[in-house]
C-alpha cells in the first residue's frame, strides 16, 4: 500500500505545472463598463483557459482607457504593468496572453502597435485573440509569415478606425468652438454653479440663478475689502447659506478651496476658458478662450480687483530675506505664455 501511494505522489511531484494565462481587458469608455464589452470579454477568456488546461490571472484590466494614442501602456495603466513584468522575467516565458481581438492590445499606429506585438512575442509570450482564436507565438510567426500579414491589416484597420473617430469628434467640437464664439451658443450642459442652462446645449442659453449671484457677487466684495477665504467661508457657514451641487456632490459646509476656485474662474465676468483639449483647452487655452459666452454677474475690472486683493493678503509673507511678487501669477508673456 505504502508503495502505490509512494508513485502516485512521484507522479503528482513530477507532473508539470499548468501554463499560465493572462486575460487583457480593456475598453475606452465607462459607458462600456455597464454594459457587455467587459462581460463578454472576461467570459471568453475564461472558456478558452478551461478548454486548454491554462491557470487564468484575470487582474490586467484597463476600464476606461483609450488605446489609440498608447495611454494603455503606461506604467500606471494594467497593459503598462503587464509589459514591465514581462520585462522583468516575472511573467514566465511560455505564458499566455488572451485579448478578444488585436485592437485591443493597441489601435496606435501600425508601426507602434507591431512593436508591442513582436516584443511579446519575442519574450516568450504566446497572443491569444479570442474572436477569431488565432494564436501568435515566435514559434508560429515564423513558420508562417501570413500570420503576420494578417496581424498588419488588423492593426492597421483598428487604426484607420481610431483616426477617423478621432478627427470626427475633433470636427465636431470645433464647429461647437465656431458656433459658440459667434453666436454664444452652449457648447455643453456643465456650467458654473451659479447659472443653469435652459433650453439644451444646441438651442438653449444660460441664465442667472439670482440668489448664487448674489452670493458670488458678495465674496468678491468681501475679497476687495480684505476678507480672506476662510473668513468668507466662516461667513457662509455661520449663516447656515445652503452649498450648491446635487446628490454626492453637494457638500455639507462651504469650504475655502471652492470659494478659491469661484474668486479666480473668469466665467464670472462671461468669459469661458475651456479645459479638455477638444475643447480647445490644454496649450491652446489662452488662445480658445471664448469672452461674452456667459452671462458676466460682475465686470472684469472687480475680476482683476479681487486677485490683486487676494495676493495682497499674502504680501510680505513667506521666507524671510524674500519679496513676494505681487503680479506673480496675474501676468503672462505673450511670446510662450509663461507666468
Amino acid at each position: 500500500m505504502s508503495a502505490i501511494m509512494a508513485r502516485s505522489k512521484t507522479r503528482a511531484q513530477s507532473a508539470p505545472a499548468k501554463p499560465c494565462a493572462y486575460s487583457y481587458v480593456r475598453f475606452s469608455t465607462p459607458e462600456q463598463a455597464r454594459g457587455e464589452s467587459f462581460r463578454r470579454q472576461i467570459e471568453a477568456a475564461r472558456a478558452y483557459a478551461a478548454k486548454h488546461g491554462l491557470v487564468l490571472d484575470e487582474s490586467f484590466r484597463d476600464e476606461g482607457v483609450s488605446a489609440f494614442k498608447g495611454k494603455h501602456r503606461d506604467e500606471r495603466a494594467a497593459l503598462g504593468a503587464f509589459l514591465k513584468r514581462v520585462e522583468s522575467g516575472d511573467v514566465a516565458k511560455g505564458s499566455y496572453l488572451l485579448v478578444e481581438s488585436l485592437d485591443r492590445l493597441s489601435r496606435e499606429e501600425v508601426v507602434d502597435a507591431l512593436e508591442l506585438f513582436l516584443g511579446l512575442t519575442r519574450n516568450g509570450i504566446t497572443i491569444v485573440t479570442l474572436t477569431d482564436q488565432r494564436v501568435y507565438s515566435r514559434a508560429s510567426l515564423r513558420a508562417d509569415q501570413t500570420q503576420l500579414i494578417i496581424s498588419i491589416v488588423v492593426m492597421s484597420r483598428a487604426h484607420e478606425e481610431s483616426a477617423l473617430k478621432s478627427k470626427r469628434v475633433s470636427d465636431a467640437w470645433a464647429a461647437k468652438r465656431q458656433r459658440a464664439a459667434d453666436d454664444k451658443q452652449a457648447m455643453t450642459a456643465r456650467c458654473p454653479g451659479w447659472l443653469e442652462l435652459v433650453g439644451g446645449p444646441k438651442s438653449g442659453q444660460y441664465i442667472e440663478i439670482p440668489k448664487r449671484v448674489e452670493i458670488v457677487q458678495a465674496m468678491f466684495v468681501d475679497t476687495i475689502a480684505g476678507l480672506g477665504r476662510r473668513s468668507i467661508q466662516a461667513k457662509l457657514n455661520a449663516d447656515e447659506v445652503p452649498t450648491w451641487g446635487t446628490g454626492k456632490k453637494k457638500g455639507q459646509y462651504w469650504h475655502d478651496s471652492y470659494i478659491a476656485k469661484i474668486l479666480s474662474n473668469p466665467a464670472t465676468f462671461g468669459r469661458y476658458v475651456p479645459r479638455g483639449k477638444l475643447a480647445g483647452g490644454s496649450d491652446a487655452t489662452a488662445e480658445a478662450a471664448i469672452d461674452e459666452y456667459f452671462p458676466a454677474i460682475i465686470d472684469e475690472e472687480t475680476f482683476w480687483a479681487a486677485q490683486v486683493a487676494s495676493k495682497m493678503r499674502g504680501f510680505g509673507k513667506g521666507t524671510p530675506g524674500r519679496r513676494k511678487n505681487l503680479l506673480s501669477g496675474l501676468v503672462r508673456c505673450e511670446a510662450c505664455g509663461s507666468n
